[in-house]
């Protein structure tokens, strides 16, 4: 059922608010000194179309934990997390996501279906979407509904600007003893973190004020965010959890930063796939990690603090 439902298009207007709002939320420890203001007409920085095309749905609408139902797979499977994911910018893309107060869309397909584990053991459901960025005159005329929405699918599909993969990973509820224990007791392992050293390190710790805002600027109302008695007592969590999204924007500023280290002005990202391992708590210091790998490739990873892995990327 999940891969019969019909492509979304959603619209947005591409001004300076959201990337200033953004930088600001992330002022703080090391990322001050070069998140600088966002004129009018200049490029979206990489990493920043995270802020802009959210799903717009009524508050009824949403779902007990705050989320909504575009990719649920329904019940049983009422917890979700974000598992990692991939982002493309194709050629040409700077031309398509200036803040220049432009319309611009957005085509949101679920691509696959997985399901893992065993029924009534830890069975869990990853669903693939992919997000395509872009296309100024054609999200201008389906605005001015000059342009159906399947011909403009059609449009966006052909010549995306950026392309976005999200891995969602939906699991079954926990009982009350279950989360309990898990507060209490936490199982989890512990991944190494790589044993080189990375050549540009970017140290913050997120804070409830940071999560707040962040999912001010996303619309997005995911209890794991914000509830930090959901967390505990439903979920099963210490804390309330980093967004994924947030974290995939902080690998983005750390590899801008080390590009400008290196003396790379002019070198952009083409492509980031990256995996989230582990929580990344509220209140806990996280460094994300940037090493210089052969030719143009980098590896970018975050860990926590105790040393542990909990993202790990490689980025193009």
């Amino acid at each position: 059922e999940l891969m019969s439902r019909p492509p979304r298009i959603h619209t947005d207007y591409l001004t300076p608010t959201n990337a200033n709002l953004l930088s600001v939320a992330l002022l703080g420890g090391s990322t001050d000194h070069y998140l600088d203001p966002h004129p009018f007409s200049s490029l979206l920085p990489q990493g920043y179309h995270l802020v802009y095309f959210p799903p717009a749905h009524p508050t009824a609408s949403l779902l007990p934990d705050g989320t909504d139902t575009d990719h649920s797979p329904g019940s049983p499977f009422t917890r979700r997390v974000w598992a990692g994911g991939s982002v493309t910018f194709h050629r040409g893309w700077e031309e398509e996501v200036v803040l220049d107060g432009a319309v611009a869309g957005c085509l949101e397909t679920i691509k696959d279906v997985r399901i893992k584990g065993t029924p009534g053991a830890g069975e869990k459901i990853l669903v693939d979407i992919v997000r395509q960025y872009g296309w100024r005159q054609i999200a201008h005329e389906m605005r001015q509904q000059r342009l159906d929405g399947a011909s403009g699918a059609e449009c966006v599909m052909a010549e995306p600007a950026i392309e976005e993969t999200r891995t969602l990973c939906f699991m079954t509820p926990k009982t009350a003893d279950e989360a309990r224990r898990d507060v209490e007791e936490p199982h989890r392992r512990v991944i190494k973190a790589p044993a080189y050293e990375p050549t540009y390190t970017l140290t913050l710790t997120p804070t409830p004020s940071l999560l707040f805002r962040f999912s001010a600027l996303t619309f997005n109302a995911h209890a794991i965010h914000l509830d930090r008695q959901h967390c505990r007592e439903v979920e099963g969590y210490r804390d309330l959890l980093v967004h994924g999204p947030l974290l995939l924007t902080l690998m983005f500023c750390a590899l801008r930063e080390a590009i400008k280290c290196h003396a790379k002005e002019t070198l952009r990202i083409k492509t980031l796939d990256y995996r989230n391992l582990a929580p990344v708590y509220v209140n806990e210091e996280i460094k994300v990690c940037v090493r210089e790998g052969k030719g143009q490739n980098w590896d970018v990873w975050i860990v926590g603090p105790t040393g542990g892995l909990c993202v790990k990327g490689t980025a193009i």
